[in-house]
């Protein structure tokens, strides 16, 4: 079968693609190892987003209710279930956005530079788009030693979970967990979790986890771990002995290679295929996107390299995408979001600082939230802002806009913004700025 392009992975950079060439009246097909959706959709950021706003539905409506002097007895574990039910439902949801491509499922390999082989398939196309992503790296070969993609798996919730790591994937997992339940350890090699996120945006975050009674093994590591009867004994380098139902690995993660690409002539390495300004790989016809690629592992990169890609490839429009002014978020359950520089990333350098408390806001009263938000410039330039609330990326949602149109404090003081409405914290920072003010 020929087609005008094939793309290899269907994480959300090859959906992306894929979606979007076909959009432009492309024949185009997917082939597949295994899920689809890859780790940002199926087997790690999106589940565990989705067990995120389903314990904070429950835990919402309980207080809701309780203030009515009313208690919800409700097992977390049920709350958990209802959460994985919405996880497995996913497939169905990645199928129907897929419609008019053609799917291909199999562990296949490249041929040549035109064909690829997956079953007894020959795919033809002038064009290939590897989407392949990345794996996590499990250190322990046991089967209570997991990544995401075993957890995200478990039918019933574990009793004690051991984390090894501190960075986004980590802590996320931590404060989710922990508050169905999950009694949690954490053994971190730095001295602190988000270790170069700024102190007040993870203040709130390390309180919540230490008031849920979550432990932390800072400045350690895991030297040692074995089953133990139904559990998994891990040993540290401070001779700490942790027991817990399974063993998490964090943030490591490698390259999921394709057969055939040696023969090709592609360089790439342990971690990524390399590739140019427009994403093309050593070998002329062929494109790496996403993860695979190596440009910062970010769900929101990938797609964007994906919609950039297919339209390089129909309308000549070069990529070349400039990354810094990145929005970023950390889905702890109060949310940590933010774009540009952080004050850790000027260190030294001369900046200001302006803070709003979100409940001094009028909508941030009656909806009762907590955390605030802070803009960090210098004279009229906008260096970064931050915001530390409940679905804080829903509001900074546009802020790419702002920040890549060139934002200043001068053009938010000429903006409108609805009223009542968070949004409003823009022009409240804005007004502290005048003085100086934090």
């Amino acid at each position: 079968m020929k087609y005008d392009a094939i793309v290899i992975g269907s994480g959300i950079a090859g959906i992306t693609f894929a979606r979007a060439y076909n959009k432009y009246g492309k024949k185009i097909a997917i082939v597949e190892k295994s899920k689809l959706g890859g780790t940002a959709i199926s087997t790690g950021c999106l589940p565990v987003k989705v067990h995120k706003d389903n314990l904070l539905d429950f835990l919402k409506s309980k207080k809701v209710i309780k203030s009515y002097g009313v208690d919800l007895n409700v097992n977390l574990n049920d709350v958990y279930k209802r959460g994985r039910e919405k996880i497995l439902g996913l497939q169905a949801c990645i199928e129907d956005e897929l419609e008019g491509i053609d799917l291909y499922f199999g562990d296949g390999e490249f041929l040549d530079r035109n064909t690829f082989k997956v079953g007894e398939e020959h795919l033809l196309s002038e064009i290939f788009v590897l989407a392949t992503g990345t794996s996590p790296v499990v250190l322990k070969d046991c089967k209570r030693a997991i990544s995401h993609k075993e957890l995200i798996d478990l039918e019933n919730l574990p009793e004690e979970l051991l984390i090894v790591g501190g960075g986004v994937e980590a802590v996320e997992i931590a404060d989710i967990y922990s508050s169905y339940g999950v009694k949690i350890d954490m053994v971190l090699r730095e001295a602190d979790i988000l270790q170069d996120s700024d102190t007040d945006l993870k203040d709130s975050l390390v309180e919540r986890l230490r008031t849920k009674n979550v432990n932390f093994y800072c400045e350690d590591d895991i030297i040692d771990a074995l089953e133990d009867g139904d559990k998994i004994k891990a040993i540290t380098t401070k001779g700490n002995i942790i027991k817990a139902d399974y063993l998490l690995y964090t943030s490591i993660r490698k390259l999921n290679k394709i057969n055939g690409l040696e023969d090709l002539g592609i360089i790439y390495d342990e971690n990524k295929i390399h590739v140019d300004n427009n994403l093309k790989t050593s070998v002329e016809n062929i494109y790496a996107i996403g993860d695979a690629n190596g440009t910062l592992g970010m769900a929101h990169v990938a797609y964007n390299q994906g919609l950039s890609l297919a339209k390089y490839l129909c309308i000549g429009k070069e990529i070349n995408k400039n990354y810094s002014s990145l929005p970023r978020s950390i889905f702890s359950l109060q949310e940590i979001s933010g774009i540009g520089k952080s004050e850790n990333d000027l260190k030294t350098e001369n900046y200001k600082v302006s803070k709003v408390n979100l409940r001094n806001l009028y909508r941030g009263y009656a909806k009762e939230l907590d955390g605030f938000a802070k803009l960090i410039y210098r004279d009229n330039e906008l260096l970064g802002y931050w915001i530390v609330s409940d679905n804080s990326s829903d509001l900074m949602a546009d802020s790419a806009l702002w920040f890549d149109g060139g934002c200043t404090l001068e053009k938010i003081s000429q903006s409108l913004f609805i009223n009542p409405s968070l949004l409003e914290v823009l022009p409240e920072l804005y007004l502290k700025s005048i003085k100086g003010d934090e």
